[in-house]
């Protein structure tokens, strides 16, 4: 009984660090601090009170992208010199903080190797790449947008991201639902040894599906700085400062993966005494993991019909 109280303390305050805010609720990758014209457009009311943490989180933010907006405009009159590495650090410093706001593929990572067993190594191609499609998938738009001759401003980027939500949404359910399935085939083999059944371990063709299916919701922060390069015209310094706000974010979705890993190492290290409580915490791990990934996708996509009154599929 000691195994089983301490494992389920442990596996509850991980899921509380996974869980997205409730104030971001619709959308996981959506969490960028907002500028006073958008708080203006987008005045809903909130469900429960602001989390501290989440406001002093979108105060560094704002704080960073009036800084970013300054080397921005000295980079317009001088493009070499100073100013643009400080214009690409402050960038990777907003790359890491932006992704410590609710979303951006935290849930995902956190969830998939709580039920997967993973090396170091999947953790950070994981963990990266999520953030690389995640910030690829807002460049693409942000082009598009330019090339169709469209406004090339955040609503318009809005425009096209709200319709890519309920696919990615739907493809991160189908993800999960496959991976509980896999869990339960492993957990319940005859025919393998119990070490085999045991370690189940991640794998990259989940990884990449995974990983398509939540990048396809573009980042509205690299939107943000690539569509204000763009109207400076150094448009240069702005793919620039994607490439550096991609490492910044994959730096924090790397230690939640490492940290979610180390956990999950830990809690089956200390019910290792007992064989019967390692097969039953491992298997609350395996089918906890892969059910909460269901539960991701199904409820933002529900949450996002919902409050956008489109009807299902």
């Amino acid at each position: 009984m000691t195994h089983k109280t301490l494992f389920l303390l442990l596996l509850l305050c991980l899921c509380a660090t996974l869980v997205p805010g409730s104030g971001w609720a619709q959308n996981p990758f959506l969490a960028p601090g907002k500028t006073a014209a958008e708080e203006q457009v987008d005045a809903r009311p909130q469900a429960a009170a602001p989390n501290p943490l989440l406001l002093r989180i979108n105060a560094v933010q704002r704080d960073f992208r009036e800084r970013m907006t300054g080397y921005a405009r000295q980079i317009q009159q001088t493009p070499a010199g100073e100013t643009t590495l400080k214009f690409l650090a402050l960038t990777f410093a907003f790359g890491v903080v932006h992704a410590l706001g609710p979303g951006h593929g935290k849930s995902i990572i956190g969830s998939y190797f709580l039920a997967r067993r993973g090396t170091l190594g999947q953790v950070l191609l994981f963990s990266n790449l999520i953030t690389a499609l995640h910030v690829l998938s807002a460049t693409v738009v942000v082009f598009s947008l330019a090339w169709l001759g469209r406004n090339t401003n955040i609503f318009a980027f809005q425009e096209i991201e709200g319709g890519m939500q309920n696919l990615s949404y739907l493809l991160i359910s189908l993800i999960g639902i496959f991976l509980l399935f896999k869990a339960i085939r492993d957990l319940g083999a005859r025919r393998q040894t119990e070490s085999q059944a045991l370690n189940a371990s991640s794998d990259r063709g989940s990884m990449a599906a995974l990983s398509l299916s939540a990048g396809l919701i573009p980042c509205p922060g690299a939107a943000l700085i690539l569509l204000f390069t763009l109207s400076l015209d150094i448009l240069w310094a702005g793919l620039a400062a994607m490439l550096v706000l991609a490492i910044g974010m994959g730096l924090t979705n790397s230690l939640v993966g490492l940290l979610t890993l180390g956990t999950r190492g830990a809690v089956l290290r200390l019910s290792a005494a007992s064989p019967k409580a390692y097969r039953l915490t491992y298997s609350l791990f395996a089918l906890g993991g892969a059910l909460f990934i269901v539960f991701l996708g199904t409820s933002l996509l529900l949450g996002n019909l919902a409050a956008t009154g489109a009807r299902p599929f």
